[in-house]
């Protein structure tokens, strides 16, 4: 299928549920006021997750000063609009790949975006972002076209992962099943469902300024992680981090792997062990 054609399917077939909440989510930026009124009406209309709200609420990573979060307005109230706006569309996004074929490769990858999000969303703090949410999904969509190809692929995925396994490059393989890369369908679902200015801007090479830095080192954590917190590659990026942030390196270093701990905690709280098991802990 063109990539207009997989845009269609997976608009119309596969993920019309997800693309109807984010332009809800959307509309609800848009106004603090009335943005308040449309988030708590779109989660209240659904019980499961209005209970996953709370207690994503409730977790060391968002709710610091320790008081019970009960009702979704004061989640608002607490947490502010737009974390919990990034906290519906997280979660959004988990039950779209819960529905999946290939739902343990997905939820790894998925593992892999949550981490990043959180690490890209702390660093955006750091440096005093006055937008750490949009950094936050930007993070968490960066990879969305890869994550909704292996969800939903059947005959192309098997051809592409065999072609891979001979040991093609993943880019040329894609271009030689699918006739456009898996980058090319992650900017098309972000534009098309108007997901994330910031990654728009990203995906047409902007990457310059605290909140796709933010975005772009919080995935670099993701991934150095994978081979372990000790290795020279993650002291390196600690200590150029740290030194540009101004901030002391051992105490930064123990705070990106207090991040990934509170990511694996969240991952849980999304109901997938499978999600949480690609988030690395010391």
């Amino acid at each position: 299928m063109s990539l207009t054609l997989w845009l269609k399917k997976i608009a119309d077939k596969e993920m019309p549920a997800f693309r109807k909440t984010a332009a809800e989510l959307a509309t609800a930026s848009n106004s603090t006021e009335a943005g308040t009124e449309v988030l708590g009406r779109l989660i209240l209309q659904d019980p499961a997750l209005t209970a996953r709200m709370l207690k994503l609420s409730n977790t060391a990573f968002y709710n610091s000063t320790g008081k019970p979060i009960n009702t979704i307005s004061r989640a608002v109230l607490v947490l502010g609009l737009d974390t919990v706006r990034s906290l519906c569309l997280s979660l959004a996004l988990m039950e779209s790949f819960l529905q999946g074929k290939r739902q343990e490769r997905v939820l790894s990858d998925l593992g892999r975006s949550l981490h990043a999000a959180m690490q890209a969303r702390t660093l955006a703090i750091l440096q005093k972002d006055p937008q750490p949410e949009e950094v936050f999904i930007a993070a968490l969509l960066y990879r969305l076209g890869h994550l909704v190809f292996w969800c939903f692929a059947e005959e192309e995925g098997a051809a592409l992962e065999a072609m891979v396994k001979s040991g093609t490059e993943d880019l040329i393989a894609e271009k030689a099943v699918l006739g456009f890369s898996l980058a090319q369908l992650s900017q098309a679902l972000v534009d098309d469902w108007k997901l994330s200015p910031l990654l728009k801007d990203l995906y047409r090479g902007h990457k310059h300024g605290v909140s796709a830095d933010s975005v772009l080192k919080g995935w670099e954590i993701a991934r150095l992680a994978e081979n372990g917190w000790a290795t020279p590659a993650i002291r390196g990026f600690v200590a150029k981090t740290a030194e540009k942030a101004k901030v002391d390196p051992p105490h930064f270093g123990t705070g990106l792997v207090k991040v990934a701990r509170e990511a694996r905690v969240m991952a849980l709280q999304f109901g997938s062990p499978v999600c949480a098991s690609q988030i690395p802990v010391p």
